[in-house]
Parts: structure tokens; C-alpha cells; sequence
């Protein structure tokens, strides 16, 4: 019985001591994901809202280059944020998935807008014949939009140039089920 106490003893010692290891790892990942990642984001988010600020509609770019360039950057802070809460078990209640009636066709609309670059340089060919009428889905537009732009992102690169790429979402009844190609 003492034999076996002890022996119960050591393994939860070395349980411990694997658990703090693996949190030391976490800690570690969360610092260098926040200095690494966020603050040069902020740096730039700063100097672009700065350049935004300008009277006049043309600086050294484009309004609407830097308009994109600042939502770019909100979405990465946004991502980052997400991150961390994912890993640091302790969620910031700003970043909560957060349901909302969203319009499908205006989800496309921006991920396209956010893709741009991307499009432009593959010579993608986007049709999004999604119904501006299409009823409202039921989600987190931080999330879902990363999705869109994953899946959208993807189908952009991975196939040849000049494809054309389709996406239409269809509304079934009577729980308004949703299929989406």
C-alpha cells in the first residue's frame, strides 16, 4: 500500500510538472504572438489612421488603398486577438463570438474587397451572384469572414489563372438551411 502511494505520489509530480512545462509553452507562445505580431500592426494602424486623417483626397496613395489597408489591419489585430483568447484560456469578452443577422451577399462583397490584391495578382475572375435578398444568417461577422476569405483565398490560389470562380448560396425552408458553393 505504501509502495503504492508513493508510486501515485511521483505520478502526479510528474503530471505536474509536465502541465507546467506545457503552460510555461503557452505563456511563451501568447507573449511572442502579442509582441511579435500585434504590436507592429499597431504601429502601422496608427501611422495609417494618421495618413487617413489628411485633408485633401490624395496623399502619397490612394484613399482607398489606404482605407484597405487600415481595415486590413483591424482584421489582423482582430485575428491575432482571437488567438490569443483561443490560447490563453482567459477569452476577452470583446472577442466572444458574437451571433448577429448578417447579410450573406455583403459578407462576399467585403471579403472580396479584403481579397483584392489577391484576385488582382492571380487574374481571378469573381462572380458573387449571392441575392442581396438572400434572408440573414445567424453569426459572428469576425468569424464567418475569416471563413469566407479562407475559402475564397483558396479557391483563388490554388487553381489557374483567369478561372472563374462562382459563389452562390441558396436558402432552403423551413429552418432556413443555407448551401453555399
Amino acid at each position: 500500500m505504501e509502495a503504492e502511494v508513493r508510486d501515485r505520489t511521483e505520478q502526479m509530480r510528474t503530471n505536474m510538472t509536465e502541465f507546467m512545462d506545457r503552460d510555461q509553452v503557452r505563456q511563451q507562445l501568447l507573449h511572442a504572438v502579442n509582441h511579435d505580431l500585434r504590436t507592429p500592426i499597431l504601429g502601422m494602424l496608427m501611422v495609417l489612421q494618421k495618413l487617413a486623417m489628411q485633408s485633401g483626397d490624395s496623399i502619397s496613395l490612394s484613399k482607398s488603398i489606404l482605407d484597405r489597408m487600415i481595415d486590413s489591419s483591424n482584421r489582423q489585430l482582430d485575428l491575432i486577438q482571437a488567438l490569443l483568447d483561443e490560447y490563453a484560456d482567459m477569452p476577452d469578452p470583446r472577442f466572444q463570438p458574437n451571433p448577429e443577422a448578417l447579410n450573406c451577399h455583403s459578407l462576399i462583397a467585403h471579403a472580396l474587397n479584403q481579397l483584392q490584391p489577391l484576385i488582382s495578382k492571380h487574374q481571378g475572375l469573381i462572380h458573387n451572384q449571392i441575392s442581396i435578398d438572400l434572408p440573414d444568417v445567424m453569426g459572428d461577422a469576425v468569424y464567418l469572414q475569416r471563413v469566407f476569405e479562407n475559402l475564397i483565398g483558396n479557391a483563388i490560389q490554388h487553381n489557374p489563372p483567369q478561372t472563374p470562380i462562382t459563389i452562390v448560396a441558396r436558402s432552403y425552408q423551413p429552418k432556413n438551411t443555407y448551401l453555399l458553393k
